[in-house]
């Protein structure tokens, strides 16, 4: 089964813009090369690591004053900048002969994401589920970021992997489930669906004798889907791409909002007559 949620109300205020962080004079080494000279790999060994270890000094400078004024402002930024479509017309352009730097390509994303950055930080945004996070998680963020720290492999990131393995507990003791459970942290609810659908999919193709995962869906009778009336838009996306096919949803609904009809739901799972079937469960959308 899966659970997804998401909401759709948008509130938004406007309030005067605090004025970005002034650019302070910077003339790092950089490296810019030419397309001619990236095609060349020979130009690749020619490259001065002291030229950038020079630029990640003022970048890391830069980025210091700059994300202090973005993190601070968030309360009073608004969610959606007037005038965001003019201040991103001229974003595309023909590739470059040469790159402008690290540096100034750093100035330009800061300037665009005040002219035209969502602010979905702040304490007016209510859209998907998205808007706020706390301080810890925040700085969190920042510090995996510049550790590039990759939770998949305890190779590469021990911390993040035993961090991750430690938020799972923490999870399953909130929410009362068996120690034997096991769970894997996702990108967000495409993923979430996309995940336990798998789950449910293998455990299906087993309960029929067969593995899902070895195998295939080649010649499987169709896996029945039930759900709600309203269903999360990640849920149809996941069965597309798993194979089980969106058209193999049935939806119950007992008013026009979409919650669920249970006894609708339970004449079609009696008339499976003990079959196997994957339920999807909605909380909200």
């Amino acid at each position: 089964m899966a659970a997804t949620a998401a909401a759709a109300f948008v509130t938004m205020a406007m309030r005067a813009m605090p004025a970005m962080p002034a650019m302070r004079t910077m003339t790092p080494q950089t490296w810019t090369p030419t397309l001619a000279e990236m095609r060349d790999s020979s130009a690749l060994m020619t490259l001065d690591s002291g030229a950038l270890r020079s630029e990640m000094e003022v970048l890391v400078a830069r980025l210091g004053e700059a994300l202090g004024g973005v993190l601070l402002s968030a309360d009073e930024r608004p969610v959606f900048v007037p005038g965001a479509e003019a201040a991103l017309a001229n974003f595309h352009q023909p590739l470059p002969e040469r790159g402008c730097g690290a540096a100034e390509t750093l100035e330009q994303l800061l300037r665009l994401n005040h002219e035209a950055g969502a602010n979905t930080n702040g304490p007016r945004c209510f859209h998907f589920v998205i808007g706020g996070t706390t301080p810890a998680a925040q700085a969190a963020d920042l510090l995996a970021t510049a550790f590039d720290a990759m939770a998949y492999s305890w190779v590469l990131t021990p911390v993040a992997v035993q961090m991750e393995r430690q938020a799972l507990d923490w999870l399953k003791e909130m929410f009362g489930l068996p120690e034997s459970f096991a769970g894997v942290m996702v990108t967000g609810a495409t993923m979430a669906n996309f995940t336990c659908l798998a789950a449910a999919r293998q455990w299906w193709g087993e309960a029929q004798g067969f593995d899902v995962s070895e195998v295939g869906l080649g010649g499987a009778p169709p896996l029945p889907v039930f759900s709600s009336g309203l269903v999360h838009a990640s849920t149809l996306k996941a069965l597309a791409m798993l194979g089980i096919g969106r058209g193999q949803l049935r939806r119950f609904a007992s008013d026009g909002f979409g919650r669920v009809d249970l006894a609708g739901l339970s004449r079609a799972l009696d008339e499976l007559r003990g079959n196997p079937a994957v339920v999807v469960v909605n909380a909200g959308e």
